[in-house]
């Protein structure tokens, strides 16, 4: 079973369970490559499982382990390969049940990613503002902000 712990913000700010400086720029992100430093891993307050985030600078996404290691790389498709959309609050979360990412880009819409980095569904709009969720039934529901 694969588990992927998108909570990574929320572990740095709340508690001392996992605490790592990670490299935003990311010239070159190699999947066994450390994507930072670690300082402070507690594995009983740390779901099992990966970490991913978006990196807007490199336009990736990184999937990386509790140590640091990266663990997959995606690029991000052409069509929403923007880096002020990509800086302005894209999202990014795991489908356990599809074995899928959804990922969201502002102004420009929302898609799902297998693990091997393929497009398999997407939405275009312009109105889309910072978060999208998958539903059970297979629907998308996406936050519609902009006028």
């Amino acid at each position: 079973m694969r588990l992927i712990n998108l909570m990574l913000v929320g572990l740095l700010i709340s508690s001392p369970a996992l605490g790592a400086n990670f490299n935003q720029d990311h010239a070159v992100i190699e999947i066994g490559a450390s994507a930072g430093q670690v300082k402070v891993f507690a594995p009983i307050k740390v779901m099992p499982g990966r970490f991913a985030y978006l990196a807007p600078k490199s336009r990736r996404i990184v999937e990386i382990d509790e140590t640091g290691v990266v663990t997959n790389v995606f690029t991000i498709p052409a069509h929403y390969d923007k880096p002020k959309n990509l800086m302005g609050g894209a999202d990014i979360e795991w489908i356990g049940d599809l074995s899928e990412y959804l990922v969201t880009i502002p102004r420009l819409g929302v898609y799902r990613m297998d693990l091997d980095g393929s497009e398999t569904w997407h939405c275009d709009s312009e109105y889309i503002s910072h978060d999208a969720d998958y539903q059970n039934d297979g629907s998308v529901v996406f936050v519609n902000a902009w006028d």
